[in-house]
């Protein structure tokens, strides 16, 4: 699900309570996904890619591909993205969702792409294993001639790095978005036979709303440690807002607000349009891609392999069960996230990957409002945007008449009993968070909404956490082989041959996701390789 989380820009546990709730889960793997589910506004309000963009919900499942692509959300389609460019012509590549094009939590979130700030520097700071990333300056050398700076200490370095890697992966996202966009005005003819999909990028930052005294404290502490630990260049972005904008916009109730880079986007579009250009690419250097939709993988199944390298030799290390047929694959990609342990049990339960159920409600406010940036909670609970004041889509939000741009309000998770840690049923509301939104919002924004909101569309999406909020990235382990945080990684003897893992992303924005695909190593902290969630 989405989340721009918190303010640190992590969605930590909240508290003791959360923590032992988590603990306490059982080791019991994801089912498949649900198959008949609530639309989230985003599915409601565009299809995805075209039929003839070789997606297929009922073509066989055969012969033999270079990899195998598990998955078609934001992880799968970045995946892919990388792949075209660096695969040679020839090479054959078969992605596969249990459900429709982008049907998980990336088509169910709340449509944040926020990089992280100086805000999460307490987080990022005490990430297990952090330690292994420190880098000590040459021998007679200084930090401050290494680093440029000689406060803070090692760690503080990391934390700088994963901020770097970021704010890249992010300026790529954009770069990338702003491009296709000026190719499809310049020629809009070919951008459509191309399957060009408008994101509906807004790039009007992220503002971090505290609405209690406690978390104005909160957030000031962290930019003062942020500060002390020499990334005062970082925190220079972070301003805080005059009370004045803050009754502009409506939000009476709160405390303190800070704003920060950020962008909100309609996230389906948005992999559409990722999915356009890597078929672009494919089609430029020969490579032959192809998606099954509504096929999910019923199991994997490792093969000896003849111990060849090289990705453009034949050489099937894995088999991959369908009710649609079988696929010989020298690569598999686990794109699943929340489901991963599915297809790898020994990611169930607390020490792996643990299906959390997030909620989120588009509503149209009874006034117009003319806001564009992301909003968020500091405990990174909540989270808003507001969709663009277009004529296209205002249509889209009321299904008729054009009418106020909607507001897509996520959060509330806090108020489950058990914080939905464990749910993996995307097909079900929760009560409980359904009606702590309806009071939220309105605390919120109560110029907007003069009694309870009726929302035009409501939906969960299934998110994925770690016990260490940091995600599995990079070679599939088998048995109970998971690295411990604070150790070297297994031997190689403990990994799956040929297959590999994106998963358990602990709630974080879209191009935080998207950041993690060219990740080697596993397990680890937030240090980000660049691009594409």
């Amino acid at each position: 699900m989405p989340a721009i989380v918190a303010a640190s820009g992590i969605e930590s546990f909240q508290g003791s309570a959360s923590q032992s709730v988590f603990d306490a889960l059982p080791n019991r793997p994801a089912e498949l996904p649900q198959t008949n589910v609530n639309p989230s506004y985003w599915q409601a309000t565009f299809e995805g890619p075209a039929k003839t963009a070789h997606l297929s919900d009922s073509s066989a499942v055969e012969g033999e591909a270079t990899v195998a692509i598990i998955g078609t959300g934001i992880t799968g389609i970045s995946t892919l993205y990388h792949l075209v460019t660096r695969l040679q012509s020839g090479t054959r590549i078969v992605l596969f969702d249990a459900r429709g094009f982008c049907s998980g939590a990336t088509g169910r979130n709340g449509g944040h792409m926020t990089p992280l700030s100086a805000l999460s520097y307490r987080e990022l700071r005490n990430s297990p294993g952090i330690s292994r990333y420190a880098v000590k300056p040459p021998e007679g050398r200084t930090r401050q001639e290494v680093y440029g700076n000689d406060r803070g200490d090692l760690l503080d370095e990391v934390v700088r790095t994963m901020l770097v890697c970021e704010a890249r992966t992010a300026a790529e996202l954009l770069v990338l978005t702003r491009t296709e966009a000026a190719m499809a005005r310049k020629d809009p003819s070919e951008a459509q036979l191309e399957g060009y999909v408008d994101p509906e990028l807004q790039c009007a930052g992220r503002w971090i709303v505290a609405l209690e005294d406690g978390e104005v404290k909160e957030v000031e502490d962290s930019i003062t440690a942020a500060n002390h630990a020499g990334l005062s260049d970082w925190t220079k972005g972070l301003i805080r807002l005059p009370n004045a904008e803050l009754e502009q916009l409506g939000l009476s109730g709160a405390k303190a607000a800070w704003e920060q880079t950020g962008s909100t986007v309609h996230p389906l579009k948005l992999v559409s349009l990722l999915y356009s250009v890597a078929m672009r690419t494919a089609r430029e250097r020969r490579i032959q891609v192809e998606a099954h939709t509504y096929c999910p993988v019923d199991e994997v199944v490792e093969q000896a392999s003849n111990g060849l390298n090289n990705l453009t030799q034949s050489s099937s290390r894995a088999l991959l069960r369908t009710r649609r047929g079988s696929l010989q694959a020298r690569y598999v990609v686990h794109a699943t996230n929340a489901w991963a342990s599915h297809l790898s049990p020994q990611l169930a339960g607390p020490k792996g990957i643990v299906p959390t159920r997030g909620q989120a409600m588009a509503v149209e406010p009874k006034e117009p409002q003319t806001w564009s940036q992301g909003l968020a909670t500091p405990d990174g609970f909540n989270y808003m945007q507001m969709r663009p004041g277009t004529a296209q889509v205002q249509a889209e939000a009321s299904q008729g008449p054009a009418k106020n741009p909607p507001i897509i309000f996520g959060g509330g998770r806090d108020s489950a009993p058990a914080y939905e840690w464990g749910v993996e049923n995307d097909g079900e509301l929760s009560n409980n968070v359904s009606k702590r939104q309806r009071q939220l919002l309105p605390s919120l924004l109560p110029s907007a909404f003069g009694g309870l909101p009726q929302p035009t569309h409501e939906w969960t999406g299934i998110m994925a956490y770690t016990q260490s909020l940091n995600p599995i990235c990079g070679p599939l382990l088998r048995g109970q082989a998971l690295a411990d945080e604070d150790s070297d990684l297994k031997p190689s003897a403990d990994i799956v041959p040929g297959q590999y893992i994106a998963a358990g992303y602990s709630g974080v924005s879209l191009d935080q996701v998207s950041g993690w695909v060219t990740r080697t190593d596993h397990h680890s902290p937030r240090v980000r390789a660049c691009l594409v969630s």
